[in-house]
């Protein structure tokens, strides 16, 4: 590792009852800064502070959240940020109910009531962290806070909050600070993805970013060395952010420094773990999204894209019941989450079947519309190639950092989004067998529309030149990827559906060692295109380096 940083073990718990009340960046249990790359600490190092906004409306995130952080245990500040003071209060109260202490509950809790509820805590403040001494620092992104939060005074705001922390005595030895400005050129900063979500840091003080992120952003952050970047597929999701897609997560299980792992987005695995469950009967006919009455009301944003429907109408085809899936007979398979306009009602397609709507579905029908819809399967397996692709380089750029045999852990992931088709102009003769059990030999060119429409997956591929639509990819499922790691907690979104959420429980966490908990991010998150790592901000600390 060339000395880039000291050996440490995720098995550590870093409590403030270690050093007291205040955290002690050179006590040598505290991991060392990484050396000579960037300033960008990844998710094994210790969180100072994390600050997260109330939620939306009536919408429970922040509370949910701040009392699983606040559970995930010490030292870890939670920085209520815009909470009106009743909603204080009640966290408060919620947690001496739980059997925290009152002094524990005073000492971790910091109300910002200067701060902003903005929901994208992630963006419009960078994390890094002092190589002199080890604490974080605060980069506002200009034009964000502009832009997107209307705060016209960001040295000012971020400095009142470094003063909250530092007369709270967080660091015993150090203080909290704002530092300069991210690049204030690009005067569209929501366009060009260039703020939080989108800058994260690496194992090895390495940058992970998506490829999103402009030249001249990727070097500032990346100290303007590209290969301290790994520079991950983010330009196919809507709102373009490496978090939605990629995490670095503990692994307790191996030896430092490799004691990591990376989550990725898979839409096969989503897919294979819903197909493991047609065998079990009570759950395969377990609810797809097993939403809560206040879900249910905004299960239309998620279901209802009636824009993409009509650009879409010429691709839906009606088969007989002979032809069609058995949980789905007569159905028009556009995309069955498109089909609903009124998420309480029943679809009625031509030929009278009735289809229960996207918040009603079973795992079963899930799965076999998923399969049978040439668009948005073909969507999520060029995202899982997407996804292989960038599992490659996580893996390079890790071994060339000493580290060759990382995991690399798939999460379950479904997407919907846009695929431009292009059929192949060839006089090949090609044989194709219908899913109406018939084959048809021609040329590719002579297929006509119905015909394309009724070849299975695998046969479209000798069809068409398929890629995805970029900007057009969004989340069906809370992202499980777009997650907060806490003192060996991985705290995820709240799936909606028991398979993943077991899997996710199971296999990753519990696999790496670690604890899981759950926040309901459907309403105030998930609905608009982002999810609980977005909606919070984590400053994390190392130890610094000795000259």
């Amino acid at each position: 590792m060339n000395g880039m940083y000291l050996l440490f073990s995720s098995l550590q718990i870093f409590s403030a009852t270690a050093f007291g009340q205040c955290i002690d960046t050179k006590d040598p249990n505290v991991p060392a800064c990484p050396r000579g790359k960037t300033q960008a600490l990844d998710d094994r190092y210790p969180a100072a502070y994390v600050t997260v906004g109330p939620g939306q409306g009536k919408d429970q995130l922040g509370l949910d959240f701040a009392q699983k952080a606040f559970a995930a245990g010490k030292p870890t500040t939670i920085v209520l940020s815009g909470w009106k003071v009743e909603q204080y209060d009640n966290l408060k109260e919620t947690l001496k109910k739980s059997g925290f202490s009152t002094a524990e509950i005073e000492q971790r809790l910091i109300h910002f009531d200067a701060g902003t509820g903005y929901q994208w805590q992630q963006d419009f403040v960078q994390p890094e962290f002092n190589p002199a001494t080890g604490a974080p620092e605060m980069r506002p992104i200009n034009n964000y806070l502009l832009d997107r939060v209307n705060i016209t005074n960001d040295q000012q705001y971020f400095n009142q909050l470094a003063n909250k922390l530092n007369d709270r005595k967080v660091f015993c030895n150090a203080f909290v600070k704002t530092g300069k400005n991210l690049p204030e050129t690009l005067k569209e900063a929501y366009e060009t993805n260039y703020f939080g979500g989108n800058l994260e840091g690496f194992p090895g003080g390495l940058c992970m970013v998506g490829d999103t992120i402009p030249e001249e952003s990727l070097n500032d952050f990346c100290r303007g060395k590209p290969e301290n970047a790994v520079k991950l597929p983010a330009s196919w999701l809507k709102v373009g952010h490496v978090d939605e897609a990629f995490s670095v997560v503990p692994d307790s299980k191996a030896k430092p420094p490799c004691n990591y792992a990376v989550l990725r987005a898979s839409p096969k695995k989503a897919l294979d773990l819903l197909q493991s469950s047609l065998n079990k009967p009570e759950i395969a006919q377990k609810k797809f999204l097993e939403l809560n009455e206040g879900d249910r009301n905004t299960a239309t944003l998620v279901c209802d894209t009636r824009e993409s429907l009509e650009r879409n109408r010429s691709r839906m085809r009606s088969v007989p019941a002979s032809e069609a899936p058995k949980t789905l007979k007569g159905a028009s398979l556009l995309r069955w989450f498109d089909l609903v306009s009124n998420a309480s009602a029943d679809i009625i397609i031509e030929t009278g079947t009735v289809i229960s709507p996207c918040n009603e579905m079973s795992n079963q029908e899930a799965y076999d519309a998923i399969n049978f819809n040439h668009e948005l399967y073909d969507f999520n397996m060029l995202v899982e190639d997407e996804m292989i692709k960038a599992e490659k380089e996580i893996k390079k750029k890790s071994a060339e950092n000493g580290c060759p045999n990382i995991k690399v852990l798939s999460v379950p992931n479904l997407f919907r989004g846009n695929v431009k088709s292009e059929l192949i102009n060839s006089d090949e003769i090609i044989s194709v067998r219908l899913a109406d059990g018939t084959t048809l030999k021609k040329k590719r060119a002579d297929f006509t529309e119905d015909e394309m429409n009724l070849i299975p997956h695998r046969d479209r591929v000798s069809l068409f030149k398929m890629k995805i639509d970029p900007r057009s990819g969004s989340s069906i499922n809370p992202n499980p990827t777009n997650s907060v790691s806490l003192n060996q907690t991985l705290i995820f979104p709240e799936q909606k559906n028991s398979i993943f959420s077991d899997y996710l429980k199971k296999d990753i966490a519990e696999n790496l060692g670690l604890k899981s908990s759950f926040v309901n991010t459907w309403q105030s998150a998930h609905v608009q295109q982002g999810n609980l790592h977005c909606s919070t901000n984590t400053f994390r600390y190392c130890r610094p380096s000795e000259k």
